[in-house]
């Protein structure tokens, strides 16, 4: 078996939000992205795509379309190992259409011949995930900004929805590995 050491970076953030984690080489990239999904902090309500080159991984529809813009193959049947081969290779994970959340994945390691593993693991990881529906890049930083200001000077709107004691510096690994451990390899 293959295990891979990962390394997923919100694209366009500074300073940047980054995860590295391990997974066994012969998951699908929909297992990917639900493992994404728990080290990273979303959750989970919007489509998804990987981008290989110019190969496009999405979600299928029940009648075989895509559920975006183009057709592209589905993430069921598609193992991690067939997309990333080599240490150093990158591809693309995007996450809510709207919002337009580009991550980049990049294989750090790749082990091969073990013989046991027991669970996915988040190694590393700086800063937390931005909160679902804040406006995509832009409505990130603005949320950041106004969150250095004193809580009386906060601009309700911007912070109605925002989850009580978001800090945009902290990031649980514990959770995240104790979240990983529920899910079977």
């Amino acid at each position: 078996m293959q295990v891979y050491e990962l390394k997923v970076t919100l694209n366009y953030i500074k300073p940047p939000i980054w995860r590295t984690f391990q997974v066994t080489g012969d998951i699908t990239l929909a297992r990917l992205h639900k493992i994404l999904q728990i080290v990273m902090g979303w959750e989970d309500y919007h489509l998804y795509e990987f981008r290989a080159g110019k190969q496009r991984y999405g979600v299928l529809t029940t009648d075989g379309g895509y559920a975006g813009d183009e057709k592209v193959q589905g993430t069921k049947k598609v193992k991690l190992s067939e997309v990333l081969r080599l240490v150093g290779q990158k591809i693309t994970y995007i996450y809510d259409f709207g919002d337009d959340w580009q991550h980049i994945i990049e294989v750090v390691k790749i082990v091969t011949g073990v013989t046991e593993f027991k669970s996915f693991l988040c190694t590393g990881g700086q800063r937390a995930c931005p909160p679902e529906d804040c406006g995509s890049y832009p409505g990130y930083m603005e949320l950041v900004e106004e969150l250095k200001l004193p809580a009386d000077q906060h601009d309700s709107n911007l912070m109605e929805w925002l989850e009580e004691g978001y800090d945009p510096e902290f990031y649980d690994i514990a959770e995240v590995n104790r979240r990983l451990r529920r899910l079977k390899v």
